[in-house]
């Protein structure tokens, strides 16, 4: 039927929609939303210049593959670092690179962890968490003494066994006492429990570079390029 007149003004404006517009679908006449891309959410979150999200993502694949897949871990580990170099998070650097000393302490690579270790300590002792200082203290006891460096390593240790879970230390106390006579052992811990952080996380740098330089190097090998 025709519209009367009267009516054409209202018919010519309409009240506007409660949603905004999307696409029309010729089979139900309603109107829809296109479906999201499949693409990885890294990928996502990369385009939208979030950089934070992509390392959070990368690291954590890193360390979900590490004991099934340490290949694919050093992948996504290496890409989280390489974002937060081209300026992501100053923190989550520090822990990319505690992650990547760790893979590579547990596949007997010290020298790729010691590499990374440096990385870390090198940061300003100012610009790390307790947690994290005491989790990269640990890092960096076990890699000197798995460098037949027992000393320094038995000073970390006991600036650590006043501040983290005894049972976790287990391991790196009595593969140090091994190392050590008991006498010298006690003065050592005794040392680092009377240590500050700055004294303690410039000691465990020193050495985790001496461990460094003492290695023999390969020019142009794999730890430099990751």
């Amino acid at each position: 039927p025709m519209v009367p007149p009267a009516r054409l003004a209202a018919a010519a404006t309409p009240e506007p929609d409660d949603e905004p517009h999307g696409l029309r679908s010729s089979a139900y006449g309603l109107r829809t939303w296109p479906p999201r891309p499949l693409q990885p959410e890294v990928e996502r979150v990369e385009r939208a210049g979030v950089p934070t999200s992509a390392i959070m993502v990368h690291q954590a694949r890193g360390t979900a593959l590490r004991s099934t897949d340490p290949v694919g871990a050093l992948a996504e580990l290496v890409r989280a670092l390489e974002i937060c170099q081209s300026g992501g998070s100053k923190m989550l650097e520090l822990s990319v690179l505690a992650s990547l000393a760790q893979l590579h302490a547990d596949q007997g690579d010290i020298e790729a962890s010691l590499h990374h270790l440096d990385g870390l300590l090198r940061q300003s002792v100012a610009s790390i968490d307790e947690g994290s200082l005491q989790w990269s203290i640990e890092s960096a006891a076990r890699a000197l003494a798995d460098a037949e460096s027992p000393r320094p390593a038995a000073i970390l240790l006991g600036w650590l066994t006043s501040r983290s879970h005894h049972d976790r230390l287990g391991r790196l106390t009595a593969d140090l006492r091994s190392a050590l006579d008991d006498h010298e052992f006690d003065e050592l811990v005794a040392t680092g429990d009377e240590m500050s952080r700055a004294e303690v996380f410039a000691l465990a740098g020193e050495h985790v570079r001496r461990s460094l330089e003492a290695l023999p190097h390969e020019v142009g090998g794999d730890h430099d390029r990751q």
